[in-house]
């Protein structure tokens, strides 16, 4: 009788342990008065008895509640070879390796594809006119090509919305087949009207944009 009274009396005092360690940090602990008993109850692990201890060295006997065997945690698992932790946080018993901390993955910028412009030309002082939105700000690169050869009577012009030609990096205001290309900074969202000129002759020509990757 002596042994059950002192069962319930520490069976009181765990039980409000385990139930204040279970509750979410948003409610309040409760406590409750619990039967348990001890039987001197022994683990034998894979034929071989083993002693629970907590993390202090101290032997930790098994008890009986409701039925049902409880085991100490810390000591099964580290029977089992699992490492033990605890969660303050969110009131977690922790066994075997932490979850990893995964770092949010920055997620890589899409390339702006180069854009294409093609026509040819079958008379004398042709103007063809492209209408362009900048996708984003920065220096464009243009490449004007042609089936024939280096000429400065084929050029290419741009402007913004207002009508106003704009003058390449390298202070040119256009791009001609001689110089094999130049560069035009353009703000993002604002359209322009890019002009493939040609003053003499026919040729059939590519123009070919490269947005600033």
């Amino acid at each position: 009788m002596k042994q059950r009274i002192q069962g319930i009396i520490i069976g009181v005092l765990i039980t409000a342990l385990i139930l204040i360690s279970t509750i979410t940090v948003f409610a309040e602990p409760i406590y409750k008065a619990v039967e348990i008993f001890y039987n001197d109850i022994k683990i034998n692990l894979n034929g071989e008895q083993i002693t629970p201890r907590d993390a202090n060295g101290n032997v930790v006997e098994p008890f009986i509640m409701d039925g049902s065997t409880y085991l100490p945690v810390r000591a099964i698992a580290g029977a089992l070879g699992l490492e033990v932790g605890w969660n303050g946080e969110t009131n977690t018993v922790l066994l075997g390796n932490a979850p990893a901390t995964q770092t949010p993955e920055t997620p890589t910028p899409a390339l702006m594809p180069d854009i294409t412009l093609t026509g040819s030309f079958t008379h004398n002082s042709q103007v063809e006119k492209y209408d362009y939105t900048a996708p984003a700000t920065g220096i464009y690169s243009f490449e004007l090509k042609s089936d024939v050869t280096l000429n400065m009577n084929y050029v290419v012009r741009v402007y913004d919305s207002r009508g106003n030609q704009l003058n390449a990096t390298d202070r040119y205001s256009e791009i001609t087949l001689d110089k094999n290309g130049g560069a035009f900074e353009l703000t993002a969202g604002q359209e322009y009207t890019i002009h493939v000129e040609q003053r003499q002759g026919f040729m059939e020509y590519t123009v070919n944009i490269r947005p600033p990757n």
